[in-house]
């Protein structure tokens, strides 16, 4: 189960330290000379020990043909430490049959133990990746983009009277 994973690592680190994997390649490549996977795992042999968890953001990889980078990545970090939650960065945020595969894509093909969404669609754009029961979930609320704020007052206002008013 994602908690247990979660918590006792966080016991164990007594950390809350989330390493982001979010690969800028061109500068990697002119200031290092490394692919995107021997940084990455560069990155993670220096932090393994001090770090809760590492975070993969999906679009790095995918927007670049770099999946195969992701997968070895990921497997590399179970290689070092299984303990370790891996949390995909994905922000997805759909519904039907696409929300299933975004499930699928996240849980089956790189088995990460967490995977971010966006909960703005509404609960069928959660609600397939609560069949991986033993799987995290971390649910978008406010983010730290400084110009997203009037956005989530609007929300807030809207569910608020909704809820209130109703």
């Amino acid at each position: 189960m994602f908690d247990t994973l979660f918590l006792e690592r966080a016991k164990n680190v007594k950390s809350l330290l989330c390493i982001g994997l979010d690969p800028n390649v061109q500068f990697i490549k002119e200031q290092t000379g490394l692919s995107v996977y021997d940084f990455n795992k560069k990155v993670v042999d220096h932090t393994i020990d001090l770090a809760l968890s590492f975070k993969p953001q999906i679009a790095h990889y995918s927007a670049l043909g770099l999946e195969k980078d992701l997968e070895k990545t990921i497997e590399y970090i179970r290689s070092r430490n299984d303990k370790v939650p891996i949390i995909l960065d994905a922000k997805r945020g759909d519904i039907g049959s696409t929300a299933e595969m975004y499930a699928k894509e996240a849980y089956e093909r790189y088995a990460v133990d967490a995977v971010t969404v966006n909960p703005y669609l509404g609960i069928d754009s959660i609600l397939p990746y609560l069949k991986y029961s033993e799987k995290g979930i971390i649910v978008l609320a406010k983010t730290s983009n400084k110009k997203a704020h009037p956005t989530y007052k609007i929300l807030f206002l809207k569910v608020f009277l909704t809820f209130n008013i109703s």
